[in-house]
Parts: C-alpha cells; sequence; structure tokens
C-alpha cells in the first residue's frame, strides 16, 4: 500500500469532464481551489487553477508532496489534458503521484450526504445514448466498490436502481424522469478536485481498502470507456 497520510500537502487535479478543478489541500488541513465549467476549457484553465491555487496560497510548488489526480473514466480530451498537465508539473521533481477514479470520488462527496445504508450510483454522460455507470456501498462512512465500472444504454439504467438507491452525477439530465421515482437523486453535484480528497481520508481511515493506487508519473494513462467497451 502506498505511504498515505494527512501530513502532507496534496495538489489535487479533476478533468474528467466538462468540470476542470484544481485544489491544495495542506498539511494544517486549509484548502484551496480553483474550478471552472464548459466545454474545451480544459487545456488553458488546468494550467490557470495550478497557478491561481499555489500564488493564492503562497505555497511553492517545490513543497507539494503529492499530487492527487482523477484517472477516469470520463472525457477522452479532458482526461488527456490533466494527465499532459501533472506529466509537465512533476518533470524533474521527486512528488509522488496517486491515481482516484472519477466515479469513487463523485460518490465520496454525494455519501457525506446521505444515509449509510443507501448504495450510490455514479452516472457520467458518455455521450452517444449511452452512460457510463458504477455503484457503491457505505459501510461506517466509508466506501466500497459494488460493481464495475460500466457503458450502459441510457434506456436501461433504470435496471441497476432500485427504490430508496441514490443516483448522482453529470449524466443524470439524460435520464427520464420515470426512472428516477423514489431515488434520491443529486443532480447538481459538480465533479471537483476537492472531492479527491475525501477519498484521500477515506484511505487514511482504512488503509486496507483499495481507493488509491500510486502510479509512475512518465508511464501513467488515464481509464477511458466508449460504447462497445
Amino acid at each position: 500500500m502506498c505511504d498515505i497520510n494527512l501530513a502532507m500537502n496534496i495538489l489535487a487535479i479533476e478533468t474528467a469532464t466538462d468540470y476542470c478543478s484544481v485544489a491544495l489541500m495542506q498539511k494544517n488541513g486549509n484548502q484551496t481551489e480553483y474550478t471552472v465549467y464548459g466545454k474545451g476549457v480544459h487545456s488553458e484553465a488546468v494550467f490557470l487553477g495550478i497557478k491561481e491555487v499555489l500564488e493564492k496560497t503562497g505555497f511553492p510548488a517545490s513543497q507539494v508532496d503529492a499530487v492527487l489526480l482523477s484517472g477516469g473514466p470520463g472525457s477522452y480530451t479532458g482526461l488527456r489534458v490533466g494527465y499532459s498537465a501533472v506529466k509537465g508539473f512533476l518533470f524533474g521533481h521527486n512528488t509522488r503521484l496517486y491515481i482516484v477514479d472519477t466515479m469513487l470520488s463523485v460518490a465520496a462527496a454525494v455519501s457525506a450526504m446521505v444515509p449509510n445504508t443507501a448504495d450510490i450510483h455514479i452516472v457520467l454522460d458518455a455521450r452517444r445514448n449511452h452512460l457510463i455507470h458504477q455503484m457503491f456501498k457505505q459501510t461506517d462512512g466509508l466506501l466500497t466498490v459494488a460493481s464495475g465500472t460500466q457503458i450502459v444504454p441510457v434506456g436501461e439504467i433504470g435496471g441497476f436502481l432500485k427504490p430508496g438507491d441514490v443516483l448522482a452525477g453529470t449524466g443524470i439530465e439524460r435520464i427520464e424522469s420515470e426512472s428516477l421515482k423514489e431515488l434520491q437523486v443529486f443532480n447538481d453535484i459538480p465533479v471537483k478536485a476537492a472531492y479527491l480528497f475525501m477519498v484521500w481520508k477515506m484511505q487514511v481511515l482504512n488503509p486496507a481498502a483499495p481507493l488509491i493506487r500510486e502510479a509512475d508519473p512518465e508511464s501513467a494513462e488515464p481509464v477511458y470507456l466508449t460504447p462497445g467497451v
């Protein structure tokens, strides 16, 4: 298991959806975040975000202990930009890189707002007529993965849901309202870098859970899912 603790200065980067978000969490727990939303904004916004959170806090890049990166699945272009930015940021440094699955970070944000017994489903827009879906379960405030990440036709998503389940993510607006009845729906949850810190804290509390993985910056690649995969 990688060396994960709270006594670290961590830079988090999220570019898997139309949200582009950068956040810094310092050892003292203070967090600073930069988030913008829009199609095609990532190539500029991710670099502006890194610059802004470091300058706003007066925090030198040399003191960043780890970079926490959203690893997908999600937008092909957004993920490529995020990974390229991180590789550039880490070039020539010994800073460690850790990857968190995008679906897990969104689930972590939602878990803080729902009953501990509720099953959480995250759906991201996969374009065409499909959604990316994954299910999570909660135990004592911690998350476990209950299903693999998969591409699902929009019209079939109802078959994965049961009354009382929680549904969140950027794909909700594509689902017919009939399929949303009797669910706890969070259709206004952004996909932000700060949510990656929530997974980090869960990993600290439960070191045996495979929530975060360390990666080699030079060889790290995002997870892509497309219909038919």
